[in-house]
């Protein structure tokens, strides 16, 4: 049985969360990098067939922006089958674990530094937008 029409969160909301989030995720990400940074750690990653690039702060605005609009996608997919929270929840865990599997496989010439403060952000990055965008889903 599809879920009922109040269940499905509308665009407006999903829009405006993935906005939200995603511009709270990125300026707080940023200001980690921006302090890690001015620590002395290097934003150098090694990135497959380009070798090793520095990060800069819009790549970090760019992806959190993606991660939200990501979130707020899954969270539409979800209610349209009668999914919840905790599905969301499972499914958001299982995302930044992945996204954070790259910094495992950095080459040593990537500072161990760098891979904290990158490690530091994708969790920021996942507690401003995880638990705000799963609450457009009805607790299940």
């Amino acid at each position: 049985m599809p879920p009922a029409r109040d269940d499905v969160p509308g665009a407006v909301a999903l829009v405006l969360t993935a906005l939200g989030t995603g511009l709270v995720a990125a300026v707080a990400a940023v200001l980690v990098w921006i302090v890690g940074v001015a620590l002395g750690v290097p934003d150098l990653v090694a990135i497959p067939n380009q070798g090793t690039v520095a990060l800069g702060w819009v790549n970090i605005v760019v992806l959190s922006l993606i991660s939200a609009a990501g979130a707020a996608i899954v969270v539409r997919l979800l209610a349209t089958r009668g999914a919840g929270q905790r599905v969301f929840a499972i499914i958001a865990l299982v995302v930044l674990v992945a996204s954070m599997a790259p910094l495992l496989f950095q080459p040593d010439t990537v500072a161990a530094s760098t891979r904290l403060l990158l490690g530091a952000t994708h969790v920021i990055v996942y507690l401003a937008i995880a638990p705000v965008t799963g609450r457009l889903l009805t607790s299940r």
